[in-house]
């Protein structure tokens, strides 16, 4: 079966020349197939992987990012009062030990799977935070 996943991979970076993944319940996958496929994949193009999941195992298995979920938590506790704003700091403390040096975190404050099971949009945030923003890099 991981054959035919690394082959179906190979496919999409063959023959549609995308220029990545975005791996869906990433942490969830045993870390011998990541390390199997990735280089794999990196061999045929620079495909940016991106895992949904922050398990330190993941980039440590190829992945360029991972979704930090621990920050969203105290995100979600800063935002209702229960803790303070300098709880960010201890998060981005224990991040510089925890992924290697060259991780993308993917920062967010909506999900699909937090939309669907814990109304993210809704109940994550008092008022009206996820208003349409328009954000453009500075120049």
């Amino acid at each position: 079966m991981q054959d035919s996943m690394v082959a179906a991979m190979q496919f999409w970076v063959k023959e549609t020349d995308i220029d990545g993944y975005r791996c869906d319940v990433a942490w969830n996958v045993p870390a011998s197939f990541w390390h199997k496929s990735i280089p794999q994949l990196k061999k045929m193009k620079n495909v940016f992987m991106l895992a949904e999941g922050d398990s330190t195992y993941l980039p440590k298995s190829g992945f360029d990012a991972v979704y930090p979920w621990h920050m969203f938590k105290i995100m979600e506790k800063i935002a209702k009062g229960e803790k303070p704003a300098t709880g960010l700091d201890s998060i981005n403390k224990e991040n510089k030990t925890r992924y290697p040096e060259n991780t993308i975190q993917m920062y967010f404050t909506s999900n699909h799977d937090e939309n669907s099971w814990n109304h993210a949009d809704f109940g994550s945030f008092p008022g009206d935070v996820h208003a349409p923003l328009l954000c453009l890099p500075k120049l």
